[in-house]
């Protein structure tokens, strides 16, 4: 018993060297769950969110705003490479006005490095009509809003984006938006210094590998970047044609913890297993002849 011991022990030791060693600790994470318990993170069924404060990794206060429904069945998303991993419900845009919450740590002129935060968003059509997602900072306010996502409001299947950072150039280039469920991710480098931050979004990037320049749709630098809150807005016709949607908001400074495909086991991780698996194995064997 004693020797088996041992060779338990070492393995739980081997695996707290390989295990998720690539993997950094997510700043925020919000799945939207559904249940009864705003302890626990969750939030009702087809019940509006605003004024509502569940206890999530990553968010502080309550939802800000005026229309804004959390419901059942979360957004899904794959690639050639993977699934990203989701998991409760998603927040729904049915009515027009504006819904957003605040980071616990958003980023501002103290932040340095670089930072990741990535999402699912779906729009109902293409139909032209303004509906996006945004980022605010101080309040969720169109006053407030410092970047902005948003399909065209006269041509269908456009999305437009609006840099308003300090030292941003407001109108950008657009791209283009279909009804499946997209996943961006913005990507800030920050830095102390005056006008110094730059930020690249990515639609749809390679979920193992990362952001290329495949999935680019939007850079640009020498801004002051700042912002605490993100939401999602809808100013548009009645009806579901144009219903907008958001989920598994998580922010990190590693984009695997955004994209949250499991690492690939390194061939000395295998290696190691291997190993601790056979010589338990022969041990057993001695210990029963």
């Amino acid at each position: 018993m004693k020797n088996n011991t041992l060779i338990v022990t070492a393995i739980a030791s081997g695996l707290s060297l390989f295990s998720f060693s690539s993997s950094a600790a997510l700043l925020a994470e919000e799945s939207f769950l559904i249940g009864s318990d705003p302890s626990a993170g969750e939030y009702e069924d087809n019940v509006s969110i605003i004024g509502e404060s569940p206890t999530v990794p990553g968010f502080t206060g309550a939802w800000q705003g005026g229309v804004a429904t959390a419901e059942t069945g979360t957004l899904d998303y794959s690639d050639a490479s993977g699934t990203l991993q989701s998991s409760g419900g998603k927040i729904r845009m049915g009515g027009s006005d504006r819904a957003g919450r605040q980071f616990a740590q958003g980023l501002d002129n103290s932040s340095s490095g670089t930072y990741y935060l990535g999402f699912l968003y779906q729009q109902a059509t293409t139909l032209a009509g303004y509906r996006g997602f945004s980022l605010y900072d101080g309040s969720v306010s169109s006053g407030n809003r410092v970047f902005n996502v948003f399909a065209d409001s006269s041509v269908s299947g456009e999305l437009d984006i609006s840099n308003d950072f300090t030292g941003g150039a407001g109108s950008a280039p657009s791209s283009t938006i279909d009804a499946n469920v997209n996943f961006f991710v913005f990507e800030f480098t920050m830095s102390t210094g005056s006008l110094a931050d730059s930020v690249a979004l990515y639609k749809n990037p390679d979920l193992a590998s990362g952001p290329d320049a495949g999935s680019l749709i939007f850079s640009a630098s020498g801004m002051d970047v700042a912002f605490d809150f993100i939401g999602m807005e809808r100013f548009t016709g009645s009806g579901a044609s144009y219903t907008n949607y958001i989920d598994e908001i998580r922010m990190s400074q590693t984009y695997n913890d955004v994209s949250t495909v499991p690492v690939p086991e390194s061939s000395a991780y295998t290696f190691f297993v291997g190993m601790i698996t056979a010589v338990l194995m022969t041990t057993m064997r001695r210990r029963k002849a």
